[in-house]
């Protein structure tokens, strides 16, 4: 993706200049209810007709052809619809990164231009891999791992140390597995990390609704506001529908994911044997949304940061930013960052896109989620 910087920068400094959200839903919301201060939201856009005539914070909800532009430029704001949204707007005219963009794209410019602060939407860290599943199709390989430990407590505070001194903030950090909840170092992490708490919008823990969390963890939770995501798998996610009674008993934030199919991103060991120019192409599309925390970096793909601290891969240097080599933080780091964020290097795709065949956003290749080995 090609930014930019000055052009997308002045758009968003001037106050003249309005913008629209197109896909208005809890993540609209929650987006919406982080930069309202930052830009000129004008108005919701939504394909289902139930929504029109609504009104979120005095600003309504209408459709795509029944909405009078004058100039507006148009933020997505959902990720289920997306891919769906993004050809619609193509459709129309519209042209990507020009008259249209992804909100995940676009926030580490908006507090940029407006803040002076460069804020990533989310960053990952995997507290562990050992799992209380074994997804023959896992999207971080975890059943490939022979070394399925917790990382030490000292390489989580080092990390996050490291994170929070070289970043101004980030909307969403989230703790990954594995499974979490069997993390033995779980409510340290947490009380750790709520120590950043001005640097944060959200700290979310994802489980895989197959256990409970022991009652300290719970208390841990409430105390430090804690955002639970339920990955629901049907039937294996057999502890879910007794996590959301206790979860709303103690009026816990949680949400609900619904994961009946996944995207087919191939064995990591095959190459996909596609040309510079494809692998350009397929990365530039799939562009994997979320950062990933480890060894003192932050990598661009959770995929291949997975494989890499399996030892089953190595990754080229521009594949993630090494954050023991940052000697002061200035507007040239936080734009660096920024490109970085943007999946903007040296070679056009990472040296893991080879050996993928990309993420949700590119991918159609559809299968069963959870099947086990």
């Amino acid at each position: 993706m090609d930014v930019n910087f000055n052009i997308i920068k002045n758009e968003l400094h001037e106050d003249k200049n309005k913008f629209l959200f197109f896909g208005f839903g809890e993540t609209c919301k929650e987006f919406y209810d982080f930069i309202k201060n930052d830009i000129n939201i004008v108005g919701f856009i939504d394909n289902n007709s139930n929504k029109h005539g609504l009104s979120y914070d005095n600003i309504s909800i209408t459709s795509l052809e029944k909405y009078k532009f004058n100039n507006e430029k148009i933020i997505i704001t959902t990720n289920e619809y997306y891919k769906e949204i993004k050809e619609q707007l193509e459709k129309n005219g519209f042209t990507f990164n020009k008259d249209f963009y992804y909100y995940r794209d676009l926030l580490p410019l908006i507090t940029y231009s407006k803040r002076n602060e460069v804020w990533l939407d989310q960053v990952d860290i995997t507290i562990t891999i050992r799992c209380t599943l074994k997804c023959e199709a896992c999207c971080l390989g975890i059943p490939f791992s022979f070394d399925c430990k917790d990382l030490t407590i000292q390489e989580v505070k080092r990390d996050i140390e490291l994170f929070f001194k070289n970043v101004d903030g980030v909307r969403n950090f989230v703790l990954v597995g594995g499974e979490p909840l069997i993390c033995e170092h779980l409510e340290e992490i947490i009380n750790l990390v709520s120590n950043y708490r001005k640097q944060i919008g959200k700290i979310k823990v994802v489980t895989n609704g197959t256990i409970l969390p022991k009652t300290n963890i719970l208390r841990c939770f409430a105390e430090n506001n804690i955002h639970v995501a339920i990955s629901d798998y049907g039937a294996l996610s057999r502890k879910k529908d007794e996590l959301i009674q206790i979860l709303d008993k103690m009026k816990i934030e949680y949400t609900v994911l619904s994961n009946m199919t996944w995207s087919d991103y191939g064995d990591y060991k095959e190459t996909n044997k596609l040309t510079t120019k494809e692998l350009t192409n397929l990365f530039r599309k799939c562009a994997m949304p979320c950062r990933t925390l480890y060894d003192g970096k932050l990598w661009f793909c959770s995929r291949e940061c997975a494989f890499v601290r399996m030892g089953l891969f190595k990754a080229w240097d521009d594949d993630y930013l090494d954050f023991t080599e940052i000697k002061h933080i200035d507007n040239n780091w936080r734009e660096k960052l920024i490109r970085f964020d943007f999946g903007i290097n040296k070679t056009g795709f990472l040296k893991f896109c080879s050996n993928c065949n990309g993420s949700w956003l590119v991918n159609d290749k559809l299968i069963p989620a959870a099947k086990q080995l």
